[in-house]
C-alpha cells in the first residue's frame, strides 16, 4: 500500500544525503525528522498549509527560517501522517517491511510516550529485516538491532506505510 509517495525516491533521498546535508535545507539540532520530511517531499508528499505549531499542518519555507513543528519533531510528524493527515498507514508485523518506509522510534518511555525519532527504512534483508537510514547520527543502512542496542531504555519502535 501506497499513500502518495514514491517510496523509491524517499529512501533514495536518504540514501543520498544520509551523511552530506542537502543543501537546500536548514540543519538543524536532532536533524532526523527534518531529514525524513525532505525524504517524504522528494518523494511527492505535498506540502499542508497552515500554523507552524499545528499538527495538521506540514510545511517547510525555504526563504524565511522557519517551518512546521511536523515537519522536524518525531512526535509530531507522527501525529500528523498517522492521526491529522491519513497520510501513514501502520506496517503489521506480518507484512513486510519495504525501503522507503518510515519508522518511528519510543527511547525515553519512562520519561515520555511520545515519539522520540524517525528514520527511513532504506534496506530490507532476505529474512524481511529492516535496516534505517537516519540524520540525527549518520547513519546508513543501520540494523534494528543495532539502532536498539544503543537505546536500551526500550525498544519500542513503530514502521508506516507511506
Amino acid at each position: 500500500m501506497s499513500l502518495g509517495a514514491s517510496r523509491t525516491a524517499v529512501a533514495n533521498y536518504a540514501l543520498t544525503y544520509w551523511e552530506n546535508h542537502n543543501p537546500a535545507y536548514r540543519s538543524i539540532p536532532d536533524n532526523c525528522t527534518n531529514v525524513v520530511s525532505q525524504a517524504l517531499a522528494a518523494g511527492g508528499w505535498s506540502q499542508v498549509d497552515g500554523y507552524y505549531t499545528q499538527n495538521n499542518a506540514w510545511w517547510y519555507d525555504a526563504i524565511l527560517p522557519i517551518q512546521t513543528y511536523t515537519w522536524v519533531n518525531a512526535e509530531d510528524l507522527y501525529q500528523f501522517g498517522n492521526v491529522n493527515a491519513n497520510r501513514f498507514h501502520r506496517t503489521d508485523y506480518l507484512e513486510p517491511y519495504l525501503a522507503g518506509d518510515i519508522a518511528f522510534f519510543q527511547w525515553y518511555t519512562e520519561q515520555s510516550d511520545r515519539m522520540d525519532h524517525a528514520a527511513v527504512i532504506t534496506w530490507v534483508d532476505a529474512s524481511g529485516m529492516p535496516y534505517f537510514t537516519e540524520n540525527s547520527n549518520d547513519h546508513v543502512n543501520k540494523s534494528s538491532a543495532a539502532m536498539l542496542a544503543e537505546h536500551p531504555i526500550n525498544d519500542v519502535w513503530s514502521a508506516y506505510d507511506i
